[in-house]
C-alpha cells in the first residue's frame, strides 16, 4: 500500500468515500468515526459515539446536495443519523428501534428523498427523509436476515436485497410492497420457505450496462456471479472458488415464474455415473520422461484465480479503467477485467 492510517483504533466496521473520492470516512467498533483527507492522510473531521447508548456504526453512506455534504450512518442500536460535514452538530436523526431487528444494511434513493433499511429479522423499512417518518415495511416471507440492500439502477422504487440462505437476492417494490424478481443459486426448490441452503450473498453490486441491468454477487461459497436481469441465459459464474468441486460441471441459467414472481435459477448439471464391464490386458513398461508432473518445480506456485474464503464485498471501478473489485474475509482483494 502507498499510505496507511492507523490512528483510529478498534476494528473498522464500515467505510464511505466523501467529497468526490478525495476523503474517506471510516467507522470503528470503538464508536469513533474519522474522516481523512487522502492526499495528506490528515484527519479533517471526527465524531465519537457513546457505545453504551448508540452502539457502533454498522453501515455508512455519503451524499452531496451542493448545499450539504452529509455522511449518513446506522448504528447497531437502531439509530439512523445524518451528519453534515460542513456544519457542527447533527442534521437529522431517525430511530429505527430494536423491535424489527438490528439494522444490517441500508441504502439511499438517488434524490435522497427516502432510504431503506434491512434488518436481522428480515424487515425492509422505508423512511421518508422529507417528513422523517417510516412509510412502508416489507418482511421477507422466511424472515431471513437481510445481509445487503441496494437501489435498483433503473426502477426508481425497487430495492435489491440479499438475504441469508439459498444465495437469494430479491427485488422489492417499496411502493406496491410486492416482490418482482428473485435470483436463486441453490439446489433447493425456488422460493422455498421451509428448506434453506446455507450459502448466502454477502457482497453485492447492482449496475446498469449497455444491454440492461445486472447484478454482481459474491458470498459464503466464494464464487463471483454475474446475473443478467434482461437475458437470464447470459448469466454466468465469473470465477469459481479456489478448489471448487463444481468448477468443471456445466452450469445453466433459466427464468421461471413461481407464485407470481419471476425467478432466475442457477442449475448445476452433475455427471451421470455409468457402470461398464471391460476386459483389458496390461503391459508394464518403465520409461523416463523429462518434465513429469511429479518433478519438483522451481519457484512458488501461482495463486488460484478464485477466492479461498468468503467474499465480503463487491464493487466496480470505472476510472482509469473498468475493473470489478472483490474483497474476501481473509484480507485478499482481487481485481477483474
Amino acid at each position: 500500500s502507498k499510505v496507511t492510517y492507523n490512528r483510529q483504533g478498534g476494528s473498522i466496521t464500515s467505510l464511505a468515500s466523501c467529497f468526490t473520492n478525495q476523503s474517506l470516512a471510516s467507522a470503528s467498533s470503538n464508536g469513533s468515526i474519522h474522516v481523512v483527507k487522502l492526499d495528506k492522510m490528515s484527519l479533517i473531521n471526527s465524531r465519537q459515539l457513546n457505545t453504551e447508548e448508540d452502539g457502533y456504526v454498522v453501515d455508512m453512506n455519503y451524499f452531496d446536495t451542493g448545499s450539504q455534504s452529509v455522511l449518513t450512518y446506522a448504528t447497531v442500536f437502531g439509530s439512523l443519523v445524518g451528519w453534515d460535514l460542513r456544519c457542527p452538530g447533527t442534521a437529522w436523526k431517525l430511530e429505527n428501534g430494536p423491535r424489527k431487528g438490528v439494522i444490517t444494511s441500508y441504502t439511499l434513493e438517488g434524490t435522497q428523498s427516502w432510504l431503506v433499511t434491512g434488518t436481522s429479522s428480515g424487515h425492509h423499512i422505508c423512511w421518508d427523509l422529507r417528513f422523517m417518518l417510516p412509510i412502508s415495511t416489507i418482511t421477507h416471507p422466511r424472515g431471513a436476515s437481510v445481509r445487503r440492500v441496494s437501489m435498483h439502477p433503473k426502477e426508481g422504487s425497487w430495492v435489491v436485497s440479499a438475504v441469508s440462505g439459498n444465495n437469494e437476492i430479491s427485488m422489492w417494490d417499496m411502493e406496491t410492497q410486492s416482490r418482482h424478481m428473485t435470483l436463486w443459486a441453490s439446489p433447493r426448490p425456488p422460493l422455498s420457505s421451509t428448506q434453506a441452503w446455507n450459502s448466502s450473498v454477502c457482497g453485492l453490486y447492482v449496475g446498469q450496462g449497455d444491454k440492461g441491468s445486472y447484478v454482481l454477487a459474491g458470498g459464503t461459497d466464494a464464487r463471483l456471479r454475474y446475473w443478467d436481469l434482461c437475458e437470464p441465459e447470459a448469466s454466468y459464474i465469473v470465477c469459481h472458488a479456489a478448489n471448487d468441486a463444481y468448477q468443471q460441471l456445466p452450469i445453466s441459467y433459466s427464468s421461471r415464474v413461481v407464485d407470481g414472481t419471476e425467478v432466475l435459477v442457477e442449475a448445476i448439471s452433475k455427471p451421470r455415473l455409468t457402470t461398464t464391464t471391460t476386459t483389458t490386458t496390461t503391459t508394464t513398461t518403465t520409461t523416463t520422461t523429462r518434465g513429469d508432473d511429479n518433478t519438483p518445480k522451481r519457484g512458488p506456485d501461482q495463486p488460484p484465480q478464485g477466492h479461498r474464503d468468503i467474499i465480503t464485498d463487491v464493487n466496480v471501478m470505472n476510472v482509469p479503467q473498468r475493473l470489478v473489485i472483490t474483497a474476501a474475509r481473509d484480507g485478499t482483494i482481487k481485481m477483474w477485467k
